[in-house]
Formats: structure tokens, C-alpha cells, sequence
């Protein structure tokens, strides 16, 4: 059923969307030069980010809430939705304040992240990763891994193009202008920041790992209590912080949380791979 659904409102959307952008690429190519934009066209403008890029990131959200809420949680899923909605939200209001081109690179590098995660994600939380799915032949688990990485590296391109070459890049100048200042001082800052972000990212995934009971038992020797769960799962989502606020305060908002994602990947990568070889043991 799901898929015949999928299958009967997949290209509706891609049509709507698609016709969404070429309606206000169309009329803002009408105006003159040098004349403001109507707000009825840059609500439009604004909403198709918020619609087309802020539904996906909802329900990417949707799943991080499913593996991340505490199991015991009164009304999980009810508060599984509550945090798609508020994902959804939070997409119209950052396009609402950011640049219109900036915030499309943004939420769409944003995006990517979370899709290419999910798996590494599920292999932190749980037993039933991708490698494990296609060994028994669950192929339902094993196609949900396969897409996320998949839909993720078509962001990515996606990102990519959204970026013109030569376009400025605030994070990146400063740090030019900070070079020029300061010689070999930005080179030194650069590997130190990409140090300090993968090491945050890799001790803010472990701490999650230390939430579930099976993963911390593998790691650690034993499962934690109740007040250790809670204080990981704090400390966590802290060093995660941690390590974005670095990548977006060294290289910019943009390339700041692409950075974030590539250190996280690496990092779950890692903490999988601990997991699987403490299994094997």
C-alpha cells in the first residue's frame, strides 16, 4: 500500500514543485531592473523553500525523533509528529530570515546531513544496521538504508550546483584576510578546528550510543542506569552542538554545517564500527 501511494503522489509533487519555482522564476524575470520585488512574490519565493526543502527536512527529523526519544516517553508518537511539525516550522522561519539563495544552500546541505546519518544512526541505536539487514534478507530495513544514503548523495550534488563558482564565501574570506594577518596561524587554526569538531562529534555519538542499553553494554562492559542514560544523552546532544558551532564559526553558516555532517559521518562510521567488532568478539 505504501508503495501505491507513493507511486500515485511522487509525481504530482515533483510537478508541483517544479511548477512552483518556474512560476516565480518567471515572474521575477519580468520585473525591471532596479525595481523591488512585490511581497506577493517574495512570500512565494520563500514559501517554496519552506514547502519543497522544509516538508523533507520534517520528516528527516521525524526519523532522528524515532531512534533519539527515550522508548519509556508517555505519548512518543505523538511527540515523534510534534517535532516534524516543529522541524517544518523552523524550515519557513529560517527562509523567512536568511538570504533566499543562502538559505536554499543551507537547508538543502542540511538536509543531506540528516539523510546520510539516518543509517549510521540506526546502527548506533539498534542491531538491525545495513550490514546486518542484508545479511538476514530484511530487505524492507535494508532499501530504507539504501535510499537515505542515496537521497543523500543527490543532495549533496544538489548543493553543489546551488553554489555558483566564484561565488563569495564569507567564512572562507575572513579566514583569507586572518591568513594574511597572521601567516601560518590559519592553517594551524584549520587543523586544530577540523580536530576539536571531529573529536566533539565522535564523543557526542558515543555518549548517544551510551543511551541504549544493548550499544552501551557492547562499549562500555555494562548497561547504564537511568541517570547515566539521561546525563549521556545531555552530554551528547551538547558535544553534537559543540561540534557544529565550531564548523560554523571557523568556515560560515553554510560550509560550517556541511563541515559538521562530514565529521559526524566519519564519526558514526567509527562508533559503528567499534560496535560491530565488540559483536564479533
Amino acid at each position: 500500500m505504501i508503495g501505491i501511494e507513493a507511486k500515485r503522489y511522487a509525481r504530482p509533487a515533483c510537478y508541483c514543485a517544479s511548477g512552483l519555482l518556474l512560476w516565480a522564476k518567471k515572474r521575477r524575470s519580468r520585473l525591471k531592473p532596479k525595481t523591488a520585488a512585490p511581497r506577493s512574490l517574495i512570500f512565494i519565493e520563500r514559501s517554496n523553500l519552506g514547502i519543497i526543502v522544509g516538508l523533507p527536512l520534517g520528516v528527516a527529523a521525524y526519523f532522528w525523533a524515532n531512534r533519539l526519544l527515550p522508548t519509556a516517553l508517555e505519548a512518543r508518537a505523538e511527540w515523534e509528529m510534534h517535532i516534524l511539525f516543529l522541524a517544518w516550522a523552523l524550515s519557513f522561519a529560517h527562509a523567512g530570515a536568511r538570504d533566499l539563495k543562502r538559505a536554499w544552500r543551507e537547508q538543502v546541505g542540511l538536509l543531506a546531513g540528516l539523510f546520510l546519518l539516518l543509517p549510521l544512526l540506526n546502527a548506533i541505536t539498534s542491531e538491525a544496521h545495513l550490514g546486518v539487514s542484508l545479511r538476514q534478507g530484511d530487505w524492507t530495513r535494508a532499501s530504507f538504508d539504501a535510499f537515505a544514503l542515496a537521497f543523500g548523495a543527490a543532495l549533496c550534488l544538489v548543493w553543489q550546483r546551488l553554489t555558483p563558482p566564484g561565488a563569495a564565501r564569507p567564512g572562507r574570506d575572513l579566514q583569507r584576510l586572518r591568513g594574511n594577518e597572521h601567516g601560518d596561524n590559519d592553517k594551524q587554526s584549520r587543523s586544530l578546528t577540523f580536530v576539536a569538531g571531529f573529536l566533539a562529534a565522535l564523543g557526542g555519538l558515543l555518549c548517544i550510543a551510551a543511551t541504549q542499553a544493548k550499544q552501551a553494554k557492547l562499549l562500555f562492559g555494562a548497561p547504564p542506569s537511568r541517570a547515566w542514560r539521561r546525563l549521556a544523552m545531555n552530554s551528547g546532544t551538547a558535544l553534537l552542538m559543540l561540534s557544529a558551532g565550531l564548523g560554523i564559526r571557523f568556515y560560515g553558516l553554510g560550509v560550517g554545517l556541511v563541515s559538521f555532517c562530514g565529521w559526524a559521518c566519519l564519526a558514526g562510521w567509527l562508533v559503528a564500527l567499534m560496535i560491530t567488532l565488540k559483536r564479533r568478539r
